[in-house]
């Protein structure tokens, strides 16, 4: 598998300019993941760069990207909390993103960290867990890093022959990619970790291959790691004197501008000394120890490599015969080996601090959504005992107004039941009946027409009502808007003052919304009921529905006293009164507000005082 080179990078960069958005965010990205190693300090920048336009434009994927890259390009060896913290919120945002190989690395990358202090059943969990998504991704190179890091924890853990296993996966995994860097990363580890389970002829063939795969890549760093490997087998069989040529081999390329080079070159010089001393060559071993601590000395990426030299000048001194200075060089070594423990257990406590904080802001979080959750439950029931109390009202309003047409049946009933009884004892009596019979005709006739008037009112009122209701549609569908606003308006008109005129305005071919009817209906009769209560005295509410762009537009305009910017901007929300010792929700339109966000659109308000008030609702046509 080919991957862009930098100079690739560098031009594709140069090709995205920053007006580019996204695009230019991906791309400074790509760039500064490719330089982490190589030109740390730069890829820090882009990724800080990078992250700051992510965080402008809410791009969460592109502020992970840069937070992995920030992570794992400081360099401040006592900025472990900041780097857990980084590497946590990138998680988190990957996870966010939906981005499975993100979230994979993600978790490589915070196992790495626990691994680094010694939490090993922490990250190999992470790192198990990188390996299930990569696995459910399919991304074979993913599947490679994360048994790597898998393997990597085994064996730091000191289960060896489970690490190989996996190590062994990995390697099948890249080679069938052709992944040279992932391969040659794979050996690297497997060298070491054989060498650890005594398996020297396998260690040595996989360090080989590392050295010939890096010197054909010139990668002098993992060829200075193969070397060291070739080395430490070579003293462990007794060959010292191949072992000095390995390490001088390697030592050849070490010394230049680059820390890592550098520290691992002073490592290998430390061990060479040890060797030196080992075949009695006191002078050597004094330039080579002596070498390494001047390189080592105040570098606090070296504080082991340092440790390490002033010990081994400490057995030099002894054997010298200077045993005053080589207990200055044992005292020191102790020093900075309590430095190094110290450094472990602070490690070790800012990751706890930084767990418990991350745990803590977590918990927060959940309390919060509860929270949430607890006040929109509290709201969805108070909003449909509000439903069910209009409801109530609306059935003794349509009772109340039932009972006019009712009563004309009533005495138009009575009346024909009188006349018919009165024909009925003219017609027993055996007497002339005719006059009756006309009399009663005629009662009929005048009757059927007021009586019709009276039946159709209260259809046209049951349907109103059934209309407002919907209680038997629950699920969404095509809704006519005019419909639904005559109904509550029909409902509402007789409950309200007289003095109030409703005027209608709706298009005439008016598009279908998508909509749950019950709901909606609410909606419209709250707000043509808050109009109607505006009103003092004389006045009108204009209802207004016409087709706009895609959406159909409602307006209610009253002439009522109309209220102030403050308490306009408020009117959505849900707010609390109390009395005594008892609080309760006020819900004013609140419920108006969630019901038009369900259905996708919007209500928006205008007021002036003593002007009145227009409530817009907008609704996206099916």
């Amino acid at each position: 598998m080919t991957k862009p080179s930098i100079d690739a990078l560098e031009a594709q960069l140069a090709a995205t300019p920053p007006e580019q958005g996204l695009a230019h965010i991906d791309a400074l990205n790509a760039l500064a993941w490719a330089l982490r190693f190589e030109e740390t300090e730069r890829a820090h920048a882009m990724a800080t760069e990078a992250r700051a336009r992510s965080q402008a434009q809410h791009y969460a994927l592109g502020e992970a990207r840069a937070l992995r890259t920030i992570g794992m390009t400081i360099t401040d060896m006592d900025s472990l909390h900041r780097v857990f913290e980084i590497a946590e919120e990138a998680k988190r945002l990957f996870d966010v993103a939906g981005d499975p190989a993100g979230r994979a690395a993600s978790r490589d990358f915070l196992a790495s960290i626990y691994e680094h202090v010694g939490d090993y059943s922490t990250g190999l969990q992470l790192a198990l867990d990188a390996l299930t998504i990569a696995r459910e991704l399919g991304d074979p190179i993913r599947q490679g890093y994360a048994l790597s890091s898998v393997g990597g924890i085994l064996a730091a853990a000191g289960e060896n022959e489970a690490a190989v296993g996996h190590l062994e996966e990995a390697l099948a995994l890249f080679e069938g990619q052709g992944d040279d860097a992932g391969a040659t990363t794979i050996c690297n580890r497997l060298s070491k970790v054989l060498r650890g389970l005594g398996r020297n002829a396998d260690s040595l063939a996989y360090a080989v291959r590392v050295r010939e795969v890096a010197e054909a890549n010139n990668d002098e760093t993992v060829r200075l790691m193969a070397l060291g490997v070739m080395a430490e087998i070579a003293a462990d069989e007794g060959r010292l004197d191949e072992a000095v040529a390995r390490y001088r081999d390697a030592l050849d390329e070490a010394w230049v501008d680059e820390p890592v080079r550098t520290l691992l070159g002073t490592s290998l010089q430390v061990e060479m000394g040890k060797v030196l001393l080992e075949l009695d060559r006191v002078d050597e071993a004094e330039r080579e120890l002596e070498d390494a601590l001047r390189r080592s000395e105040g570098e606090s990426v070296s504080i082991i490599a340092e440790a390490s030299a002033q010990e081994a000048l400490a057995t030099l001194r002894e054997r010298q015969g200077r045993p005053a200075e080589a207990l200055t060089h044992f005292r020191r070594g102790q020093t900075l080996r309590q430095q190094i423990a110290a450094r472990e257990a602070r490690d070790k406590l800012a990751l706890v601090e930084a767990r418990a904080a991350t745990e803590a802001a977590r918990k927060e979080a959940e309390l919060q959504r509860l929270r949430y959750a607890e006040l929109h439950s509290m709201q969805a029931k108070l909003v449909e005992a509000e439903k069910m109390a209009l409801l109530g009202k609306l059935a003794a309003g349509t009772a109340h107004e039932i009972n006019t047409p009712l009563a004309v049946l009533r005495s138009n009933i009575e009346l024909i039941g009188k006349g018919s009884a009165r024909l009925a004892e003219r017609l027993r009596e055996g007497a002339d009946a005719t006059a009756q019979i006309e009399r009663l005709a005629a009662l009929i006739e005048s009757s059927s027409a007021t009586m019709h008037d009276a039946m159709q009112r209260i259809a046209d009122i049951a349907r109103s009502f059934g209309r407002f209701s919907r209680l038997d549609q629950a699920e969404r569908q095509a809704f006519d808007v005019r419909e639904g606003l005559e109904s509550a308006i029909s409902l509402l008109e007789p409950t309200v003052s007289r003095d109030i005129r409703w005027q209608r305005r709706f298009d005439d071919d008016l598009p279908r919304v998508a909509a749950w009817p019950r709901e909606l209906n609410h909606a419209f009769f709250t707000v043509l009921r808050n109009a109607a209560e505006a009103i003092e005295g004389e006045g009108h509410v204009t209802v207004e529905a016409r087709a706009g762009d895609g959406e159909v537009i409602v307006r209610v305009a009253d002439s009522g006293r109309g209220m102030d910017e403050t308490l306009a901007q408020a009117l959505f929300d849900v707010a609390w009164s109390h009395s005594g010792d008892r609080t309760s929700m006020r819900l004013g339109l609140s419920a108006a507000y969630a019901t038009m966000q369900k259905h996708g659109g919007a209500i928006e308000v205008d007021s002036r005082e003593r002007e009145g008030t227009t409530v817009t609702f907008r609704l996206p046509i099916v």
